[in-house]
C-alpha cells in the first residue's frame, strides 16, 4: 500500500529574529539577535557579553554581564541585567607573592528592593593577620550593603562594570590597610527566597545579621516568588527544544 506523502514544515522560514539590547543604564547598546515563532518565546532569554565589547576595552575580556529578556517590542528585545562576574582566569592575574587576598560572599539587597548574591574579594599589598582581614572584610561588606540600598541593579551593575563602584570601596579599605585592589568577582540576581535559603544551606559559611535581615525584609515580597528561577543560558535551539 503506498503511504501518502505528508508536507514538511520549515519551522526555521516561520521564525523571526529579534534585535537583542542593553538596558539604558548600558546605554541600549545591541546585544545579538535571537530566534522564536512567538514573542513570548523569547522573554527569558538570557546573554551574556564580555566587558570587551560592552565598553571596547582589551582589558576587560574576562569581565562579563549577563542580560535577561524582560519586554519585547516590535523586533526590539529589551533586557535587564541580572549577573555580573569575572572569570576565574581574569582573576588570577590580581594574585602576587606576599600579598594577601581576602573573600567573601553574602546576600543583600538593591535599591529596587532585589536579592543580590555578592562575592567581593581584595587584594592587600602584604601580609596581614587574621584580625586585620577581619576587620577589612567587615568594611567591605559594610559599604557594599549600605551602597546596594540607594541605586537599582541595572545601574548598579552598570557603575560596576565601569569600576565607578569599586572605587567607593577602595577608598574606604586604603585607610585600613594598603590595598592592591578590591573586586566584585560575582555579582548576580537571587530570583527566589527559597533559591537564597538553599544557597546558604549549601555553604558552610554563617549567615551574617545584615543578610538575615534582608532576606527576611524580602521574604513575602511580590519580587521574590517562592518557585522562580532565573533561567540558565541556553542556545536558542535548546530552548526551542525546551518548549517543544
Amino acid at each position: 500500500m503506498v503511504k501518502a506523502k505528508t508536507a514538511t514544515v520549515d519551522v526555521w522560514k516561520k521564525k523571526k529574529w529579534y534585535m537583542i539590547y542593553a538596558p539604558k543604564a548600558f546605554n541600549e547598546l545591541f546585544l545579538g539577535e535571537t530566534p522564536a515563532l512567538e514573542p513570548e518565546q523569547v522573554k527569558g532569554r538570557c546573554v551574556e557579553s564580555s566587558l570587551m565589547l560592552l565598553l571596547g576595552d582589551l582589558k576587560k575580556q574576562g569581565y562579563a554581564v549577563t542580560f535577561r529578556i524582560n519586554e519585547v517590542k516590535d523586533n526590539r528585545a529589551l533586557t535587564e541585567a541580572i549577573k555580573y562576574e569575572i572569570k576565574p582566569y581574569a582573576i588570577r592575574k590580581f594574585i602576587r607573592k606576599g600579598c594577601t587576598r581576602i573573600d567573601d560572599s553574602f546576600m543583600t539587597s538593591s535599591g529596587d528592593n532585589k536579592l543580590v548574591r555578592v562575592k567581593p574579594f581584595t587584594i592587600i599589598t602584604k601580609r596581614i593577620s587574621n584580625s586585620l582581614q577581619t576587620q577589612v572584610r567587615k568594611a567591605v561588606s559594610d559599604v557594599i550593603i549600605r551602597e546596594f540600598k540607594k541605586t537599582g541593579l541595572n545601574d548598579l551593575l552598570a557603575d560596576i562594570a565601569l569600576g565607578k563602584f569599586q572605587k567607593i570601596i577602595y577608598d574606604k579599605i586604603k585607610k585600613i590597610a594598603p590595598v592592591r585592589i578590591t573586586e566584585l568577582r560575582v555579582v548576580e540576581l537571587v530570583e527566589s527566597v527559597k533559591k537564597a535559603k538553599k544557597l546558604r544551606e549549601e555553604s558552610n559559611e554563617k549567615p551574617g545579621e545584615a543578610e538575615e535581615e534582608v532576606i527576611s525584609e524580602l521574604e513575602g515580597a511580590a519580587e521574590l516568588p517562592e518557585e522562580e528561577q532565573v533561567p540558565e543560558n541556553t542556545t536558542e535551539e535548546q530552548t526551542e527544544e525546551q518548549k517543544g
